[in-house]
């Protein structure tokens, strides 16, 4: 059994279901969040997340704005608070043999340029074989474009983005390896 840590009163938990699985997102007390794995027969602790930021008890609601992104609204004395944490959920073992192994076999790089317009690179890196999916996503969860959906060797690998056409905005872009949801980064277009 693992203690799960203290989480926020009165704060909406960020929900996603993927598969058979539900993952929720909760502020814990005093900072950072916690994800919980929930499945038909049990409830796991996934990820803690260290935060500065200290929660209030008031007014605090979360959504998933990406794949693997969460974003928290929080009131407070100052007015409102935004927070987005990244890569929340802990990906197990793609082969499925350990399920307490968090996935070593790739690195997302964050795009660069970043802010750009309207070309940037897309990065990642394979330590074994995979079929690689990256998929672009508008603000709302709307797909846009993808970049690469294929097997790969182990190795680095670089991929222009050209969003000719496109508006100004924020994006995302989306790693799947294997068919797992594996991670997501934010990108800003401006023009």
């Amino acid at each position: 059994n693992v203690a799960v840590p203290e989480i926020v009163r009165e704060a909406q938990p960020a929900v996603k279901n993927s598969d058979s699985l539900a993952y929720a997102v909760y502020p814990t007390w005093p900072n950072g969040a916690t994800v919980l794995q929930l499945s038909p027969d049990q409830i796991q602790l996934n990820n803690t997340i260290s935060d500065s930021y200290n929660w209030s008890y008031i007014g605090t609601d979360g959504i998933f704005i990406a794949e693997n992104t969460v974003y928290f609204v929080s009131l407070s004395k100052n007015g409102y608070v935004e927070k987005t944490f990244n890569n929340v959920i802990s990906v197990v073992s793609i082969n499925g043999n350990d399920n307490n192994h968090i996935v070593d076999t790739y690195t997302l790089g964050q795009n660069y340029p970043n802010p750009f317009n309207p070309q940037t690179t897309i990065s990642f890196s394979l330590q074994h074989k995979a079929f690689v999916s990256i998929k672009i996503y508008d603000i709302n969860g709307n797909f846009v474009d993808s970049l690469i959906n294929e097997e790969r060797m182990p190795g680095n690998y670089e991929y222009p983005f050209n969003a000719q056409g496109l508006a100004s905005g924020l994006y995302y872009y989306q790693l799947q390896i294997n068919g797992h949801r594996i991670d997501a980064k934010k990108m800003l277009l401006v023009r």
